[in-house]
């Protein structure tokens, strides 16, 4: 099975990596996954607010999902 794995932080930058992954995985016939990592502050805010914030952000992600 050929996996390329593609980090991403949805910048311009991370873009271009995805297309170029896109690229090569079509001409070796490869599965592209996409991982995109944040941590979770332990203290000092409202956890009900940031996961309200969250859900937002992934909705429009989600919304405006990149295209290759």
């Amino acid at each position: 099975m050929k996996t390329i794995l593609v980090p991403t932080d949805f910048s311009d930058h991370a873009l271009f990596a995805l297309k170029v992954a896109a690229s090569i995985a079509r001409k070796i016939d490869a599965k592209i996954y996409l991982v995109h990592n944040f941590s979770i502050p332990s203290e000092g805010f409202d956890n009900a607010y940031f996961y309200e914030d969250m859900n937002k952000e992934l909705k429009v992600i989600k919304k405006n999902s990149l295209t290759i």
